[in-house]
């Protein structure tokens, strides 16, 4: 099988790991046909880790070598959408580091010309959407296994951030380069995942802080309300100050409930009868046993 080549654009931390990656053989189908970076300096390092690897300091130039087949974008997020437009005006496929932009206009405009060559692959990744465990609590949902969903609850602060971290970098935590903090950065793969697996809400409020515990103009906590629109509700709240930090997800249903602890282990628990029929058929008297700690084998699977 013809190995896709390809190409990286932004040869920092997230770059360097594609790289990584594909030089370990952990993703066979895929070969780097080329590396750009701005800063030239990178040259030395790309000729000494990848001796064959072209080197590029201007990815229209990489996009134009004949180089690759595709292409990802690990820049800073307000130049996302600029290089995969660039990329699929010249019939290569692109996939954009999360988020695809600071600017939702910009989304929608590439999105429509990728729809306008379907011959093209375009994603934005998300990479979360791979984590096996994730997979399995969706397949548990979309099968019915906790029933209706009634109430999300997600709790992400493992996301601590020393102001050296945001001080590294002229365009981290800015409006008009990073295009926010906490939420555009740190925890939209929780925020994708909470929709890919519980809908999306049809109105949300949310209490945001910016520069709370940091010295940046951005967001750093948020705690957030969704409303489903059908009686559903959730809450969700991240923010880079908790060192100690919890990632706790709670997906609470008529039939049962799943818990996703540290996002390493699953805890599923399900209802021999719906909360809806124990409510219309359940005597006091038999509540008041469960109450006191008898009978529990009656209403757990």
């Amino acid at each position: 099988m013809k190995k896709i080549r390809l190409g990286i654009i932004g040869f920092g931390a997230q770059g360097s790991t594609y790289a990584e990656f594909i030089k370990a053989g952990k993703i066979p189908q895929i070969e780097i046909g080329a590396i750009c970076d701005i800063d030239t300096e990178k040259k030395s390092e790309v000729e000494k880790k990848y001796p064959n690897v072209p080197f590029y300091n201007d990815y229209i130039a990489m996009l134009e070598s004949g180089d690759v087949d595709a292409i990802v974008t690990t820049v800073p997020h307000y130049l996302h959408t600029d290089i995969g437009k660039e990329a699929l005006k010249r019939d290569i496929h692109a996939l954009l580091e999360k988020p695809a932009d600071i600017y939702a206009d910009k989304v929608k405009e590439i999105s429509e010309l990728a729809a306008s060559k379907p011959h093209l692959t375009f994603a934005i990744f998300f990479n979360q959407r791979t984590n096996p465990l994730y997979q399995k609590v969706k397949s548990l949902i979309d099968a019915g296994e906790i029933g209706n969903i009634r109430r999300t609850n997600w709790i992400i602060t493992t996301w601590w951030r020393p102001q050296a971290y945001y001080d590294q970098s002229s365009w981290r935590a800015t409006w008009s380069e990073e295009g926010g903090g906490v939420l555009v950065n740190q925890a939209p793969h929780q925020i994708d995942l909470l929709q890919w697996l519980c809908g999306m809400p049809k109105s949300v409020f949310s209490n945001i802080k910016y520069g709370y515990q940091r010295d940046l103009a951005v967001d750093d906590d948020v705690t957030t309300i969704l409303d489903y629109g059908n009686g559903a509700t959730g809450v969700f709240i991240t923010c880079t100050h908790d060192i100690i930090g919890t990632d706790r997800l709670e997906i609470t249903g008529d039939k049962g409930k799943i818990l996703v602890e540290d996002s390493k282990t699953i805890t599923l628990t399900r209802l021999k009868a719906s909360e809806t029929q124990m409510n219309r058929n359940m005597s006091w008297k038999e509540a008041d046993e469960i109450f006191k700690g008898n009978g529990l084998e009656n209403i757990y699977e």
